[in-house]
């Protein structure tokens, strides 16, 4: 399973990101490319503690953990926390320079490093937060076919 605490995972990603503009279009969902950065900012920022969820893990969504870090894509209609619901006007240029500090802030950090619980599934290793966040970097990039 790929992690963006593997650097040649994380480098083949930050290429892709790289590809994103502020015409970037998704093949399916509804947010637009700024506002999808944004759910990325948050979902990024939460472990870190830099976004406060409101949530609590849930014990079923728990029993699916591993879905959060195996090798099994997300499928395109997988439902997304309330917290990280986004709607509203943002910055492409902003968003993508915040997401970048965070993802850079996470990768220093490492998968020993110290990680807030996930909103839906509690606690992760730091080995699961590095496949999850890649799995979910990954999924919205295939979103707008990069």
């Amino acid at each position: 399973m790929k992690s963006i605490f593997n650097e040649s995972d994380f480098s083949h990603l930050m290429e892709r990101i790289e590809k994103l503009s502020e015409h970037s279009k998704p093949e399916w969902g509804k947010m637009n490319v700024s506002q999808m950065l944004h759910h990325l900012n948050c979902s990024t920022a939460a472990p870190l503690g830099r976004y406060q969820t409101k949530g609590k893990p849930n014990f079923l969504l728990k029993l699916f953990k591993s879905v959060s870090y195996n090798d099994r894509p997300f499928g395109k209609g997988v439902p997304t926390p309330s917290d990280f619901k986004v709607t509203g006007a943002y910055d492409f240029h902003e968003e993508k320079e915040s997401f970048l500090n965070h993802i850079k802030e996470l990768t220093d950090l490492g998968h020993n490093g110290k990680f807030l619980p996930h909103v839906a599934f509690g606690e992760l290793t730091g080995e699961q937060w590095g496949k999850h966040t890649f799995k979910h970097i990954d999924h919205h990039l295939k979103q707008f076919g990069i």
